[in-house]
Parts: C-alpha cells; sequence; structure tokens
C-alpha cells in the first residue's frame, strides 16, 4: 500500500498577498476607462427606464438650486414697512373673523 504524500504548494497566503501587490503596483490609466465603456457598448452608464423620470427630477431640481446661487434680476417689488393705521386696517377685519369663529367654537 502507498503512503499517501500531501502535495507541497505554497501557503494561500502568499498567493494572495502577491497577487494583490501585483495590482495595486499596476499603474492606473484613467484613459482606458471611456475606451473601455466605448467597446462594450450596450447602454453602459446610462440611466435605466425605470429611474428616468426620477433622473430628470433631480436634473431639474439641481438646476434650479444653481439657478439661485447665480445673481438674478434685482426683485421688482420690495417689501416695505407699513405704517400702524395701514397695520390696524388690515387686521382689523381678521380679528373680527377669529372672534366669530371661536365664537362658533364654543
Amino acid at each position: 500500500v502507498a503512503a499517501h504524500r500531501p502535495r507541497q504548494r505554497p501557503p494561500a497566503n502568499e498567493v494572495v498577498k502577491a497577487a494583490i501587490a501585483r495590482i495595486l503596483a499596476a499603474p492606473r490609466r484613467p484613459g482606458d476607462v471611456p475606451k473601455y465603456v466605448a467597446s462594450v457598448g450596450c447602454g453602459f452608464g446610462r440611466v435605466p427606464v425605470f429611474l428616468r423620470p426620477l433622473a430628470a427630477r433631480l436634473e431639474a431640481e439641481q438646476r434650479y438650486i444653481a439657478s439661485l446661487r447665480e445673481p438674478g434680476e434685482v426683485p421688482r417689488r420690495h417689501v416695505r414697512v407699513l405704517r400702524k393705521g395701514e397695520k390696524d386696517a388690515m387686521v382689523a377685519p381678521l380679528k373680527k373673523q377669529f372672534q366669530y369663529a371661536i365664537g362658533r367654537l364654543q
């Protein structure tokens, strides 16, 4: 009966370490990415159909936010402080409506 002898091979950790070191040592070429994307085709990097309405809405929101940061037109209507008589004339009917509503609730 032949005796069973284990095969000799390098430890797995050493092989993995060497592979990782080789990958990390390789120079990165960002110019290759557009070439790869063009060669693959098939809509690589495109937004899926079911997410397009959401993407359009987010894009519109981003444009709106950017427009807020840009210096725009000067507003045509400025806010002004009301004089005491004007304020009282506007608030009196509102107070009257409020009192009427409170009376109806009681």
